[in-house]
């Protein structure tokens, strides 16, 4: 039935407002007399109105929404808003009540169904992109707020198959799982809460879950095995999480961790050359035959890690990181040739370029012995230890230029 729906106002009670509608202007004039006295003192004023084809409808949806949200003053039909906030709801429900399909839907409860379904997917999408904006400006707790709302909202579409409310319910959980990982502090709890979020998003069919949930396995292996700060590694945890990457897909990064694990061995677990071996191999990683060689050369099978240094040596063209630990290992594996009197790789010494990067590396590494940035020695020019990376050195040095004459 068509009518009038009307906002109330009265000065003596700041932020309290009372919704309602009636048929026609003069009945507002008449309800605003009706209600002083009521609540507060003084005079109601209507500071607003809005005509709606089917005014009880749209206001008891308004009255709906205002209880769901905690806002209804108890035992009174008013309500705790703003003014401008008040508007903005009797605009939004009168709009839907005024749409044909619900003109007489007060007494038809399909049409009332299929109007607060409408107003409840208004609702959620409102709430899902209120999320979207505070991630967006790393309003991180509202975010993860509001994203849990939406999701808990988007439930009845889930199950009624509304493929759009599965891919937001996917960007909800997703969403989630990337704050706990990447925008808060990392510890155990909460990468597990990033991991546990990844997860539940995997069941709205997200196409990229699975890779989220094995990174997130990967994340909680490397915060055992490489601590923050000075905190003390523990290596059986750490395969245990990179095992579970390593079932669901991480293969890579999963197997060369838990290589390494067993390769050093120590916290929590005994050193294990075989099972680094058998990891390491799994890898697709090109570090990965670095670790090999290292574990061959202390099987004492020489030729294996020939291979192994020459096809991760062969790559140095690739690797430009300024870290110690990298100079170091492309020294140690020249040092290996060196000392085995193996021919180096041929795609090394007849480059040029790479020549002059190795010699770079190897100039480098020697520097960083001398300072004492790697094992905490700092060591004198004349040093046994010292000489011997000169002997390296010069050995490439004479190689290259005799095999490139």
């Amino acid at each position: 039935m068509p009518g009038i729906v009307y906002l109330f106002h009265n000065q003596s009670l700041p932020g309290i407002y009372r919704i309602g509608s009636c048929l026609n202007s003069e009945e507002v004039s008449h309800l605003q007399t009706l209600n002083e006295g009521y609540y507060g003192d003084g005079e109601f004023y209507c500071i607003y109105t809005k005509d709606c084809e089917n005014h009880e409808l749209a206001v008891r949806l308004i009255e709906e929404d205002l209880e769901r949200t905690d806002k209804k003053v108890p035992g009174k039909r008013f309500f705790k808003l703003i003014a401008s906030e008040a508007i903005q709801l009797i605009d939004d429900y009168v709009e839907l009540a005024n749409k044909p399909m619900y003109k007489n839907a007060t007494n038809n409860e399909d049409g009332i169904q299929a109007l607060q379904d409408e107003i409840n997917w208004m609702l959620a999408s409102t709430v899902f992109h209120s999320a979207l904006l505070s991630y967006q400006g790393e309003e991180y707790d509202h975010a993860i707020e509001k994203y849990t709302e939406a999701a808990e909202l988007l439930v009845p579409f889930v199950r009624n198959g509304k493929v759009q409310a599965l891919e937001m319910s996917a960007t909800c959980y997703e969403s989630m799982g990337a704050i706990f990982k990447f925008c808060k502090e990392q510890t155990e709890g909460n990468l597990l809460s990033a991991l546990n979020y990844y997860k539940l998003a995997l069941d709205y069919d997200s196409v990229n879950a699975e890779k989220e949930v094995a990174d997130a396995y990967y994340s909680l292996g490397s915060m055992f095995k490489n601590p923050p700060g000075k905190g003390v590694p523990n290596y059986e945890k750490a395969i245990k999480y990179y095992s579970e990457a390593l079932i669901i897909g991480n293969t890579a990064l999963g197997a060369h961790e838990i290589g390494d694990c067993y390769l050093h061995g120590g916290y929590g677990i005994n050193k294990d050359l075989l099972l680094a071996v058998r990891y390491l191999k799994l890898s697709t990683d090109d570090t990965a035959n670095y670790l090999l060689g290292t574990a061959f050369r202390e099987l004492r099978k020489f030729k294996e890690a020939k291979e192994c240094f020459g096809v991760w040596i062969s790559n140095v063209e690739l690797y430009d990181l300024k870290h110690e630990v990298l100079y170091y290992c492309v020294f140690d594996a020249f040092e290996f040739y060196e000392k085995h009197d193996f021919i180096f790789p041929q795609t090394i010494i007849s480059n040029r370029d790479i020549i002059s990067r190795v010699e770079e590396y190897l100039n480098e590494a020697i520097l960083i012995i001398l300072n004492g940035a790697f094992d905490g020695n700092a060591y004198e020019r004349n040093h046994p230890y010292v000489i011997e990376k000169y002997t390296v050195l010069h050995y490439f040095r004479l190689v290259c230029k005799n095999q490139n004459d």
